[in-house]
């Protein structure tokens, strides 16, 4: 499994200082920036551009509160990407289907003060359960599984709200 936590030496939790992973990625950036290896052997050329763009890759995961849960899942074994539609709360696929509904009128009339307000809405929803996906992850408790089902439900809204997001550019 790889690990982006450790790929940039900082701990496994949700709850990190974003400058502590911004300064992990300077260090391992410096480290391990090919214009270092400019005069090394074509091998260690690419070793470096490997690495680098892996430590990268770790920085975006790490950066992003979303991607950070996926990431922090899959290292304990679960995926986010495996979930599917008939794990989820039938009440809350009913919700959603509602909500993708009225973003999807809003996005059909090109009524950008509705796709703003629910772009405002679908953000809400995604901090609110981005903060317990964290709490659970975080605890001492083993919430690992209903942090799944709760980013899970996260997703839907980011989809959705990705969507309305891009609508208003493509406007």
């Amino acid at each position: 499994m790889d690990d982006c936590f450790a790929r940039l030496g900082v701990p496994r939790r949700w709850a990190l200082d974003q400058t502590e992973v911004q300064a992990a990625h300077l260090r391992a950036s410096r480290e391990n920036h090919p214009d270092r290896f400019a005069t090394a052997p074509e091998a260690e050329r690419q070793a470096a551009e490997n690495r680098m763009a892996r430590i990268n890759e770790a920085y975006a995961q790490l950066e992003d509160p979303f991607l950070r849960a996926r990431s922090m899942l899959a290292c304990y074994g679960l995926e986010t990407d495996k979930a599917t539609d008939s794990r989820a709360d039938p009440a809350f696929l009913m919700a959603m289907m509602e909500f993708k509904e009225e973003a999807d009128d809003a996005m059909r009339t090109q009524n950008a003060e509705a796709i703003q307000a629910m772009i405002a809405r679908a953000r809400a929803v995604e901090t609110e359960k981005l903060t317990e996906v964290g709490r659970r992850l975080d605890s001492e408790e083993n919430l690992r599984q209903s942090a799944l089902a709760l980013l899970q439900e996260v997703a839907y809204f980011r989809k959705t709200r990705m969507a309305l997001e891009n609508s208003l550019v493509l406007a």
